[in-house]
């Protein structure tokens, strides 16, 4: 949970679904039944976040999450791909 200007919002840290099961909708499922229990428990946003090198990003894009930032770490002891951010609104 993150507090933004005193308004709890949940962020899903990480979802990994494993290879052989890609691209059969767990994915989709799973954000959807966490979606559904972050409503229930009185959050009115969602956050999420990928790496731009992962196509995660293309699948919270079609569950309605919107690009709302990046954090990049290039040149530093945690160098690696941009982080992208993403929002909704539930």
């Amino acid at each position: 949970m993150l507090m933004i200007q005193g308004m709890p919002i949940a962020y899903m840290n990480l979802i990994l679904i494993k290879e052989e099961y890609r691209g059969k909708g767990y994915a989709k499922q799973a954000i959807i039944r966490w979606e559904s229990e972050m409503k229930d428990q009185g959050y009115k946003m969602t956050l999420i976040s990928t790496q731009v090198d992962e196509g995660a990003q293309h699948l919270y894009r079609k569950l309605g999450y919107i690009d709302c930032g990046g954090l990049v770490f290039d040149h530093t002891p945690l160098d690696q791909p941009m982080e992208l951010f993403f929002r909704k609104v539930l």
